[in-house]
């Protein structure tokens, strides 16, 4: 019995965790739509670690550190 709780427990935490870093993409390819004047979709993104993501599109890229508070908030750290 106790050892199910710890199973599911753990299934838990990893997709909360899988989650976490999926939900940034959105946020880093809705801000370098912005910053690019670029479709939405024309946008690619691309994890980099460490909280670092990678944004292409429309012939310009752009490097996002992502933090948590509620909710993402990412900034470009270098552009080009």
């Amino acid at each position: 019995m106790r050892a199910a709780l710890i199973m599911r427990h753990i299934h838990h935490v990893l997709f909360m965790g899988l989650a976490a870093c999926s939900s940034a993409v959105p946020t880093v390819q809705s801000s370098a739509s912005i910053d690019f004047d670029c479709p939405y979709d024309e946008v690619a993104v691309a994890r980099m670690g460490g909280g670092r993501y990678r944004a292409i599109g429309c012939g310009q890229y752009a490097v996002y550190g992502c933090a948590i508070s509620d909710d993402y908030v990412c900034v470009a750290e270098s552009s080009g």
